[in-house]
């Protein structure tokens, strides 16, 4: 093992994000330290995302927490079973087809995607104030951390590609199953009754929000024309009661001009 991965830190070479050797060039440096930061970033984000799920217990957050258990599973069971090498001067002994980094980004990627075109523009995980940045910083991701994998020398481009697809598969073949009522209803049934045992919010549904706001609108224009016609009336009334006082005010000078 080179000297720089025997020097590396424990934590960075239990997530597998041991920099490359400091160099002179402030280019490769910031290249180096922002590789390390997306490698350390893939693990963060598994523990963010499976303490979001958690605290807020919403179906879609359970959702994709099968997903990255889904993804990982089957991303150590291809590395078993393929058994593929690192790079030389890797600063890891494990196997490395397919790259698990590649796989989570993708298969979050990949589940994003299936969001944009197959759910309704109304549900309700949309409303969230952070769906569309984080899903962004996703998209983002996938280009960022497979590249950062290789620079700092702990797959090939063949095996990031390989991860990436592994894990964009996985999250189509499980979005898709989860989705689709026909294909799995006893499935879905489990799952809906443990969501609703445990308290958790469907925000997979079509959101109340629109609905709501819809509503609203519909709510105003009825009291924008309850208002018109209450006006209207109290129009006639005024005007019948003008008519009513010029006639008066008329006759009180016919009288007055007799009497003069």
């Amino acid at each position: 093992m080179l000297e720089h991965c025997i020097r590396c830190p424990a934590l960075l070479k239990a997530v597998h994000a041991c920099p490359n050797p400091i160099s002179e060039d402030p280019i490769a440096n910031l290249l180096n330290f922002g590789s390390t930061f997306l490698s350390m970033g893939c693990y963060i984000s598994f523990l963010a995302i499976v303490t979001i799920s958690i605290t807020r217990k919403t179906t879609r957050g359970f959702c994709i927490f099968l997903l990255l258990l889904a993804q990982y599973g089957i991303t150590e069971v291809f590395k078993v079973g393929l058994q593929g090498l690192r790079p030389q001067g890797a600063c890891s002994t494990s196997f490395g087809r397919p790259s698990s980094h590649s796989a989570f980004v993708g298969s979050l990627a990949g589940w994003l995607i299936m969001e944009v075109f197959f759910t309704p523009a109304n549900a309700k995980f949309r409303y969230w104030k952070w769906y569309e940045p984080l899903r962004n910083i996703a998209f983002l991701a996938l280009l960022l951390v497979p590249s950062s994998r290789v620079y700092l020398n702990y797959h090939t481009w063949f095996q990031v590609v390989e991860g990436a697809a592994l894990g964009s598969m996985v999250a189509v073949g499980l979005f898709l199953y989860i989705h689709n009522f026909e294909l799995n209803q006893n499935f879905q049934g489990l799952l809906r009754r443990f969501w609703n045992e445990t308290g958790f919010d469907d925000n997979l549904s079509t959101s109340s929000v629109l609905d709501s706001q819809v509503q609203e609108l519909v709510d105003n224009y009825e009291m924008v024309d309850k208002l018109k016609r209450e006006l209207i009336i109290k129009r006639d009334i005024l005007s019948r009661k003008v008519d009513a006082l010029e006639k008066s005010g008329a006759a009180v000078q016919s009288a007055l001009k007799k009497d003069n």
